[in-house]
């Protein structure tokens, strides 16, 4: 297998990111604002663009997809809508595309801003002020400032951040003052402290170890008293506390747990590779890769704990290994690579799902998703 296709696979195998869909001639509700999704391509070096109505109805745009670096894994949209960056596995950089308000078109804005080697997964800030991505192969952290007027990055001072060998994917908490790296293959979680300008700092104590096997997703709760990590290889989920005072990190009794559907003893998760929560914190829904499904829980904020939610689980498409809510919070899109489309669920308010029939196709495997704000 080439170094390209392993990194794919690798992709694959261990990253969840956030993705969008809905069929391109959906009938399906919801109460979304209009806007504009990007998805990522990375076997075809391409960035899908589509205009979304307040119907969930998917429009490609014309001329899409359109050519991004070398396996892209990741896209952000920032906060002004003005500027939409890509992250690039295969050549190491990142894109910055401007998009033509009227028909969607992107324009790439050259040259590229190199990473370090292996990026795998790149965040941004609430601000759009800061942008991460995650370097598996040098095992470290870049950081960039972003200019406001135009979109350009800046490597900060210090830059690139060291990581732990082989780190998975990352995740800021919701105040942005810390930042947690899942360690795939040494069972564990890094946690470091975020300054304003993008400086991090390692914990005490970091990285922190966890009982479960294979850590490739992780999210903090809203009100960043607990981290909630996805176990690939042991197929279970981790949960730990959030020390508010250090950032320290330690997994509360009986972690890590049992996938459970609702009513039932045994699992049939099998897996686990994305974990994302509501905006309140008061349900969890996360990705089975080898089991093609979706268990959604309710969160019990005092302990953390976790419980199934009545027709859990819910059936995906291939192989998911991405999700997201989209910005109004009404709708659950999962990324299916093994059968290359992109599904979507209603979120109900009491945090059940309803399964939308009709599905995004995508013309290869996709990575992630942005929407617009």
């Amino acid at each position: 297998m080439s170094k390209r296709n392993s990194g794919l696979a690798a992709l694959s195998l261990l990253l969840a990111i956030a993705v969008a869909c809905s069929g391109g001639s959906s009938n399906s509700g919801g109460n979304n604002p209009p806007g504009t999704a990007y998805v990522s391509l990375p076997s075809s070096d391409r960035v899908a663009v589509y205009r979304v109505d307040s119907a969930n109805h998917f429009t490609s745009v014309v001329g899409s997809p359109f050519t991004a670096g070398s396996a892209p894994t990741s896209v952000l949209v920032h906060p002004s809508n003005k500027f939409i960056y890509v992250l690039n596995q295969g050549s190491s950089n990142i894109s910055l595309f401007t998009a033509d308000s009227r028909t969607g078109e992107l324009t790439e804005v050259l040259p590229r801003t190199p990473t370090d080697v292996g990026p795998v997964s790149m965040i941004m800030n609430k601000a759009g002020s800061l942008i991460f991505a995650l370097n598996q192969a040098t095992h470290d952290i870049s950081v960039y400032s972003v200019n406001s007027s135009n979109g350009a990055l800046t490597e900060i001072s210090g830059s690139p951040f060291p990581a732990v060998i082989h780190p998975a994917a990352f995740s800021l908490s919701n105040a942005e003052t810390l930042l947690f790296v899942a360690n795939v293959n040494l069972n564990s979680v890094s946690a470091y402290s975020v300054a304003s300008g993008g400086t991090l700092q390692p914990v005490p104590g970091s990285p922190f170890p966890i009982a479960g096997n294979g850590p490739s997703a992780l999210a903090a709760g809203a009100s960043d008293h607990y981290l909630y990590i996805a176990n690939q290889l042991s197929s279970n989920l981790s949960i730990m506390t959030i020390n508010s005072a250090t950032g320290a990190l330690s997994e509360i009794v009986g972690s890590p747990f049992a996938i459970l559907g609702a009513g039932s003893s045994t699992t049939t998760a099998t897996g686990p590779n994305s974990v994302v929560l509501n905006s309140t914190g008061s349900f969890l829904y996360e990705t089975n890769g080898g089991s093609n499904n979706l268990f959604a829980f309710s969160v019990d904020g005092n302990t953390g704990k976790l419980t199934p939610l009545a027709n859990s689980p819910y059936t995906t498409g291939t192989g998911p290994a991405f999700s997201v809510i989209n910005n109004s919070g009404a709708t659950l899109f999962v990324g299916n690579p093994g059968s290359k489309n992109i599904s979507h669920f209603t979120i109900n308010s009491d945090g059940t799902l309803a399964s939308v029939s009709d599905t995004l196709p995508t013309s290869s495997e996709a990575s992630s998703l942005a929407f617009t704000h």
